[in-house]
């Protein structure tokens, strides 16, 4: 059993180290959204300061703009709405899914995907 488990967590830190940081974020929005489906708020909330603390605020509309609703999800999860706080980290989550999907259709070598990355920003912010 601890022999799986050791498996399992070296998988997953494989994941995370090979993953590109749009696929990071993915995976710490999963992280995010399994806790609200727990009711897990200790690790929402880890997960929202992993969040919070990737915002760039060289962009301050956009990142005081996720500021706010990453905040907000930590204030509906300490009341026990993890629904909501899921539904909104699920919108978040799609929009950076879509955003993957597209760098991983453009052929490698050609340098959009900083690009790709300020628009999703740009797009899920307002």
């Amino acid at each position: 059993m601890y022999a799986r488990q050791n498996i399992g967590k070296t998988y997953r830190e494989h994941q995370v180290e090979t993953a590109s940081p749009v696929e990071r974020l993915l995976i710490v929005y999963d992280f995010a959204i399994l806790a609200c489906t727990r009711r897990d708020l200790e690790r929402l909330s880890r997960a929202l300061g992993v969040l919070i603390e990737g915002l760039d605020f060289n962009y301050p509309e956009v990142a005081n703009r996720m500021l706010a609703i990453y905040q907000w999800c930590g204030e509906v999860g300490r009341k026990k709405e993890f629904d909501e706080a899921a539904q909104v980290l699920n919108e978040l989550r799609s929009a950076w899914a879509a955003v993957a999907q597209r760098e991983r259709s453009i052929p490698v070598g050609m340098p959009v995907a900083a690009g790709a990355y300020a628009e999703a920003r740009l797009s899920v912010s307002g």
